[in-house]
């Protein structure tokens, strides 16, 4: 009897649209055991502003307000609080003003490394079912936003309802887009309340199936076979406990080389502007998802870390990140020219699978590296003590 009452209320419902509360509601009712609305929020909004507060302690009652469409992302600082402040005068967010700049192709490796994992296996397709009832009901998607729509999706809205196949990471994330650039979160409003499990499975039961493609991981590196390295390495000499498989870049505004030359792992960041969406990094993968470490205390890093150009008042990081079933853990290690050695105890992990590590991630941003900065990364090895 649920899944009638939803149906007749969702049929009931006057306007139905898409939009960042509907679109987040979707995927918070498909997401893992143990993957909270803020955790899944604020990783969605650091896809665009890696400074977005929203995944900080304290936060809750702003996300509550994204999720019902009660409140908008912020576009400026204002001298009240608000439910987009967590101060008066302290933005929480600055992914609305961003995002317009930002590229749907750019964004989709950073799906594939960052929300992707935050999902059920067996409920990925499900939200694309249910968000996909979602356009098929949004009239806008067709008439006054039918141009961004296309923009940010691809398609137009008649060929995506005709697709038997979606690309998760670069389904979600053009949709992550549109509801942030093209759509106000109020505009959801009228229907938010029926999106639920009970929606979700009647959707689903009365829909035909979805076949996932093998999401997208961004550009593979091929480190073989390049004649310019005097003592090319492998990544399995940088990270000999960690199975390695493939690597693929992220990055926004800010620039990002890589190599293996001289032994060691090195990736070449350069930053545009000050903050916002100014950053890159290299991700390491695994297909094994297989490491013991259950057996050590510390990981060792073997690194130097240069910038260019350096202002004496300014403190240099780098960011170190280990990732497992949608948690993570990370390290900003500090300036040192010359090759030296970082101990991080692994009790510092804390929400970490140390079995299961799933990736590895060298990044950089503009809050930590400055504005026009070229920093050098080398990481030369890394071993379990």
């Amino acid at each position: 009897m649920a899944c009638l009452s939803i149906t007749k209320r969702i049929t009931e419902v006057k306007i139905v649209r898409l939009c960042f509360g509907v679109y987040a509601k979707v995927l918070s009712l498909c997401a893992l055991d143990g993957v909270s609305n803020k955790h899944l929020v604020g990783t969605l909004t650091r896809t665009i502003d890696p400074d977005c507060k929203y995944i900080e302690k304290g936060n809750d009652a702003a996300i509550s307000r994204l999720l019902n469409c009660s409140s908008k992302f912020p576009t400026e600082s204002t001298k009240k609080g608000s439910g987009a402040y967590k101060r008066a005068g302290e933005i929480l967010s600055h992914v609305k003003i961003l995002a317009p700049k930002v590229e749907v192709d750019d964004l989709i490796p950073k799906f594939y490394e960052d929300i992707i994992c935050l999902l059920d296996e067996d409920k990925k397709a499900r939200a694309v079912i249910a968000l996909r009832d979602v356009i098929a009901k949004d009239e806008a998607i067709e008439n006054e936003k039918k141009l961004s729509f296309e923009k940010y999706m691809k398609t137009t809205k008649n060929e995506f309802m005709a697709q038997k196949e979606v690309d998760l990471s670069s389904f979600l994330a053009g949709l992550f887009l549109y509801s942030v650039v093209a759509v106000e979160n109020s505009v959801g409003k009228d229907c938010i309340d029926v999106i639920t499990e009970d929606y979700i499975a009647d959707v689903v039961a009365k829909s035909d199936e979805v076949k996932l493609l093998k999401s997208s991981k961004g550009q593979t590196i091929d480190f073989s076979g390049d004649e310019d390295y005097d003592d090319p390495a492998s990544l399995i000499n940088v990270f000999p406990w960690f199975s390695n498989a493939y690597c693929n870049e992220f990055n926004s505004d800010a620039t990002i080389n890589y190599n293996l030359k001289d032994a060691g792992l090195v990736v070449t960041i350069t930053t545009v502007r000050e903050s916002g969406g100014n950053y890159a990094g290299l991700i390491i993968n695994t297909e094994s998802r297989e490491v013991d470490i259950s057996d050590f205390t510390n990981i060792e890093i073997e690194y130097s870390f240069d910038v260019a150009d350096k202002l004496s008042n300014k403190t240099y990081k780098f960011e170190f990140k280990l990732e497992s079933k949608g948690q993570f853990w990370m390290e900003y290690l500090p300036l040192s020219t010359e090759k030296t050695t970082a101990k991080i105890p692994l009790s510092n992990f804390r929400d970490i699978d140390l079995k299961r590590v799933e990736r590895i991630v060298v990044a950089g941003n503009a809050t930590h590296l400055g504005k026009n900065k070229k920093a050098v990364i080398t990481i030369f090895n890394t071993r379990l003590v």
